[in-house]
């Protein structure tokens, strides 16, 4: 039942809705046919599937998954009297209903703290790692770019700094090398994210483009998905300055000589629902750019792309 913005909703009915959806997947990712008349009949089913799991099945689990307005605590000001005489509410009321805000950007329920244990316990797996060259020369290997396709929501970070890098940030502010180094643990939920698997070999990175020289068009693979993806960032700065004034001793006097600063990321991505990568086709589409790249090669690879695995 919809009005004024909110869906009320039965949670058993929605559960069974869910377990519907589940078993559909199944059955249209278990169609074969070797037939080539069937080839349109088979691109149905794959769209239908991408539909059911890329769109319906995440929005059926925030729903599941939030306690959004399951509970109310009175505030003063408000008619209490009046409220429940809305038959919006009264109705979702009296039914045992729950009420959930409408739209596709209904914030999920967690907290880093709570993906993170999630996954230790095993609940939330991994997209499966992309492929290595192992640092040989020629070998083949794929990387995996993620772009959102609404801006990501942090879930909030856990500072991995170590205690000696803290140290050495907080003595070097009055030294004439300065060196700060920050890392941290962040959880961002990306809604309707585009994945994209591209295969290359391990050559020369292009001086230009900062891409592989070597790239395997044909084997593109992509899925739209939503999860989560964990990062592990580290930030650098060294500085070098030298003091100025007639008060050499005073650190704020100085004029900053040399400064250099790097950022690196290490990440995992993990979907909410199943992940099938499907060949990208070369006809034209409009898309958005890929916002972080992972790969677990060792060797040359693409400029700015993070290492996989936390």
């Amino acid at each position: 039942m919809t009005a004024t913005g909110l869906l009320a909703f039965d949670r058993n009915r929605v559960d069974a809705l869910r377990r519907a959806l589940v078993d559909a997947l199944e059955d249209l990712r278990a169609i074969r046919c070797d037939d080539p008349e069937a080839a349109d009949a088979l691109r149905t089913a794959r769209r239908a599937g991408r539909m059911i799991g890329d769109v319906h099945m995440p929005r059926v689990l925030d729903v599941l998954a939030s306690g959004a307005m399951t509970s109310y605590r009175p505030t003063s000001g408000i008619d209490l009297d009046a409220l429940a005489k809305e038959q919006p509410y009264s109705t979702a009321h009296d039914r045992s209903w729950e009420v959930h805000p409408l739209g596709p950007d209904v914030p999920p329920p967690q907290t880093a703290q709570t993906v993170l244990a999630r996954i230790a316990s095993g609940a939330l797996a991994p997209l499966p790692a992309p492929l290595d060259a192992e640092g040989r020369a020629g070998a083949n290997y794929t990387a995996i770019a993620i772009a959102p396709s609404v801006p990501p929501r942090d879930l909030g970070a856990i500072d991995r700094t170590p205690a000696l890098l803290k140290a050495i940030d907080f003595i070097s502010d009055g030294l004439p090398i300065g060196h700060h180094e920050h890392r941290e643990l962040r959880v961002l939920y990306l809604q309707d994210a585009r994945l994209t698997q591209t295969a290359h070999a391990l050559t020369a990175v292009d001086g230009d483009t900062g891409l592989p020289e070597t790239t395997y068009d044909d084997l593109t693979k992509g899925a739209v998905v939503s999860g989560y993806l964990v990062l592990d960032v580290t930030t650098s700065e060294t500085d070098v300055s030298v003091s100025i004034g007639p008060d050499l001793q005073d650190p704020t006097q100085s004029w900053a000589l040399l400064s250099q600063s790097s950022a690196a990321y290490s990440g995992v991505f993990f979907p909410i629902t199943t992940v099938d990568l499907e060949p990208v086709g070369d006809e034209p589409r409009v898309e958005n750019k890929p916002r972080w790249t992972f790969t677990k090669s060792s060797g040359a690879v693409g400029r700015g792309w993070g290492t996989w695995g936390v």
